[in-house]
């Protein structure tokens, strides 16, 4: 029998601002200006729903990986 996973794997290279998301999950923005205030901030999109702008800007965003949320939450709770 073929093992199946539960997700796909991540895109590497990032989901472009109008695209749809391919998983449900956090995802952040690839950098840049746009990505160092608030509405840059990482954001939980669920699969199928419209990447949004960031800042009102197109721009491109990355899916977040467990490891970098739990040393974010660690860090939090600190």
């Amino acid at each position: 029998m073929k093992r199946r996973s539960n997700f796909p794997p991540a895109p590497t290279k990032g989901v472009r601002t109008g695209e749809h998301c391919p998983r449900t999950g956090w995802w952040a923005p690839a950098g840049g200006k746009a990505s160092t205030t608030i509405a840059g901030e990482p954001r939980f999109i669920g699969e199928g729903s419209v990447m949004p702008p960031i800042n009102g800007i197109p721009g491109t965003w990355l899916p977040r990986s467990v490891h970098t949320e739990s040393a974010l939450i660690r860090r939090i709770a600190l």
